[in-house]
Order: structure tokens, then sequence, then C-alpha cells
């Protein structure tokens, strides 16, 4: 039986969308041989469109060793996407509002696999004068030395949690970092009993944060997390619990009810 088509559906943009897709923090170099057997198709439809995507700028591709990573245009169409996602402007206002009361540096973030995106970010300088708001795409594959993925990763399914924690733990950014599994584990738990992450200057050295997750009201998952950031030189980590967790918990808890 001839295999039917859908109406209006482009199979060769597709494929092209799905050669974009493959490309992750995990995965950030591919050969055509790597994307024509993951996407199941051979090798020389592969490099027609992996070629039209260099010629476009989307991929770029090393004279020498013919591999395949991202180029600058795909980089700027994710910051383009970014700003135009509708959950940001749910979030910015909300955020704002907390900013423009207590002139602390708040970032946000999405879940991606296991990597964080970046949502909206506001910051400080040392003179409590706001600096100005920038959007970027970053990812993060170390989720579990930031308060951001800390405050996520407690909140997953158990399974899933587990699953995250085999896969990150030993991986460390500073000596602070915590790669022992059961180290972890027990941080994790406690995440989830007092509802805010802590990392005092696990992902960089002078940095504490504190970070709470904010949740799909249709799946009970954690889709992201918000966090205050602070110098290790302005506060310790128990002052910053006692001054701003319950204002951090507060606003989670506004951004989950607001992006239902």
């Amino acid at each position: 039986m001839k295999k039917t088509t859908p109406s209006y559906y482009s199979e060769p943009f597709a494929k092209g969308l799905r050669i974009l897709n493959l490309f992750s923090p995990a995965h950030k170099i591919l050969s055509l041989k790597d994307i024509a057997e993951t996407i199941k198709a051979n090798e020389s439809s592969v490099y027609r469109y992996t070629n039209t995507l260099v010629k476009l700028g989307y991929l770029k591709k090393d004279a020498k060793t013919k591999l395949l990573s991202l180029d600058q245009k795909a980089y700027f169409m994710g910051q383009r996407l970014v700003k135009s996602f509708s959950l940001l402007e749910v979030v910015r206002p909300i955020i704002d509002e907390v900013y423009e009361t207590h002139k602390i540096t708040i970032d946000s973030c999405l879940i991606e696999d296991n990597a964080l995106l970046q949502l909206y970010f506001r910051a400080v300088d040392s003179s409590y004068n706001a600096v100005v708001s920038y959007y970027r795409l970053i990812t993060n594959d170390v989720i579990h030395c930031s308060g951001l993925g800390k405050a996520i990763m407690a909140y997953l399914p158990e399974d899933e949690m587990l699953d995250v924690v085999d896969r990150v733990h030993s991986i460390k950014r500073t000596d602070k970092s915590i790669t022992n599994k059961e180290a972890l584990l027990k941080d994790l738990r406690k995440t989830q009993k007092r509802g805010y992450a802590i990392n005092d200057e696990e992902y960089v050295l002078g940095g504490i944060t504190i970070a709470a997750p904010f949740f799909s009201q249709d799946t009970g998952r954690p889709v992201g997390a918000v966090s205050f950031d602070f110098s290790a030189t302005q506060y310790s980590a128990e002052q910053i619990e006692s001054k701003y967790a319950s204002i951090l918990l507060n606003l989670g808890t506004k951004i989950s009810k607001a992006i239902q």
C-alpha cells in the first residue's frame, strides 16, 4: 500500500529541523554518519540537508574533520525564540516586581533534558543600581552544581531524579561542588522539605544562591526555577535563608500560578 503524506506537510523541512534538534549540550559536534543513523536516512541525502544548513549559516563544518556543529545563525535564532517565548512575557513582570522591591539579583530558567535554558535575568551592581536586563540562551550540563538545577532535580519524579543523579553527580565546577552521590541525594531531600535549594559556592566560588522551582499546573512537574543570587561577601547562606527564603517561595508560587 502506498504511504500517504499529510497535506501541507514538508518532509524535507521536517528533516532539516530534526537535524538541528540533534545538537545539544551533550552532542555539540556530530558527524554525517551520526546524523544519518539517528534520523534513519542515507548519508547522501543527509549531506544535502547539512550542506544547505551550512550555506545558510545554521551549521558549520570543520574543514579538516568534516564534523558539524551549530553556527551563529542557530544561536541567534535561539535568542529570538527566547525573546518571543510567551512564558517570558508571563514571568518577566512578576520577577521585575520583586526586583524593584528588594533590589537583588534574580535569575530564572527552564529545564530541557538535563540542561538549563536561561529565561529571564535581572542583576544589581555593588551600589544596587540596576544593570540592564539581558536575554541569553545558555546551557548547563552540571545542573547539580547550581541552585536552579538542584531546585528542579529535587521535584522530579523519584525515578527521574535518581537517573539524573546517576548521570551527573561526579562532575564538579568548584572544590565545593557535591560529587558524592549519597551527599547529593541528602541535599536534594533537604531541598524537598524546605521548598528551595541552596548553592553555597558550588557553581562559582564567591557566589551563593537560593532557588525555588515553579511547576506546570497541568502535570505538577517542575518546568523551571527562579533564584536569588548573592556574593559571599554580602551574606552567609544562613543570613540569605533568614532574610529571603519566604520571599523566594512566594515568588515561585506566583510564577507557578501564572503559567497555568
